[in-house]
């Protein structure tokens, strides 16, 4: 019998969780034996972005994407969703499975919009046999997404906003102890433009007040940094 061939990268800094990955496809290949993978691994932004420019086109055939991940040394990259960007530029044909913990409809509808992945998995709920099911409909040309996501795409609860790279980076560079007088000094954008999208990005979060802490806690419980 010949077997197919799968390129799958697992994008996670938990080593226990890529280690259960590991194992759901051990279990799928004895499911499906038509099968084989060839697996990778990246637990940073810069180990997944040193293995993406590695991979001639198509890519990877199928990527397990984190969103909270340890930025890139350069700081262009931020998180997981920076790496679906750089996989959706790259290599379009690859499936993305993102395998999150956050659950929010702001999130959800922001990398929906962003990214459009493939399947979209909440970790609170992905066991073995989901992540196995999962991976193999994508595999399979289908998508796949967990029961939280769908309650939020079927019930259409999504705002209609999306933060853009420049927003994420005022929270990032924000977390990091930046102040808005020096961001300006930081990001190619005046005073006057960041202090009108720390606005915007506090009416989004419902946040009131001139104090960045609450912004940056809402931006935490919500995933974005």
């Amino acid at each position: 019998m010949e077997r197919k061939l799968i390129k799958i990268l697992f994008v996670e800094d938990h080593p226990l969780i890529s280690e259960g990955y590991v194992r759901a496809l051990e279990l799928l290949k004895k499911q499906r034996p038509e099968l084989d993978f060839k697996i990778s691994e990246a637990a940073s932004c810069d180990a997944a972005i040193h293995l993406l420019q590695q991979q001639a086109p198509p890519g990877f055939d199928l990527i397990m994407l984190d969103l909270v991940i340890p930025p890139s040394s350069c700081g262009r990259w931020l998180s997981g969703e920076d790496i679906g960007r750089e996989v959706r530029q790259r290599h379009p044909e690859t499936k993305l499975l993102i395998n999150t913990s956050f659950d929010s409809v702001y999130r959800i509808n922001s990398i929906f919009k962003t990214l459009n992945p493939e399947g979209y998995l909440i970790k609170v709920e992905s066991n073995a046999k989901v992540i196995i099911d999962a991976i193999s409909r994508l595999i399979d040309g289908e998508t796949f997404y967990g029961g939280s996501v769908l309650q939020v795409l079927r019930k259409n609860l999504a705002n209609d906003f999306v933060l853009d790279q420049w927003d994420r980076q005022i929270l990032y560079q924000l977390s990091l102890g930046a102040t808005t007088a020096s961001l300006s000094s930081i990001l190619p954008m005046s005073k006057a433009t960041i202090e009108r999208r720390k606005r915007h990005l506090k009416e989004i979060f419902d946040v009131d007040g001139q104090d960045d802490q609450r912004l940056l806690e809402r931006a935490r419980e919500l995933g974005y940094i």
